[in-house]
């Protein structure tokens, strides 16, 4: 669902920013996984976000906001209400 995402498009790269939980922040910006494995109690979670940064051909994760905003339908492949950020993506073409 890309509800309400942006897009721009400089000269170098496309970019895109998705309003997705904030709870990714670890795993989108480093890499880092080990809270969502808590979270979810399996990989789960990380297969569902890496199917859909597939999907939406997105490449690296380039910033994100800082502070978080309480949304009932973020963008993504969850749909449930979640505290989220804005993440800034490289868009693949």
């Amino acid at each position: 669902m890309k509800a309400s995402h942006t897009s721009t498009s400089t000269d170098a790269m496309a970019q895109i920013t998705y309003n997705l939980p904030a709870a990714w922040a670890p795993y989108l910006i480093n890499g880092d996984g080990e809270a969502l494995r808590f979270h979810a109690g399996n990989s789960s979670e990380i297969d569902l976000i890496d199917e859909w940064l597939q999907r939406e051909e997105l490449g690296p994760c380039l910033s994100c906001s800082e502070t978080p905003c309480f949304t009932w339908q973020p963008d993504g492949p969850v749909h449930l209400g979640a505290e989220c950020l804005e993440f800034t993506f490289v868009l693949r073409t």
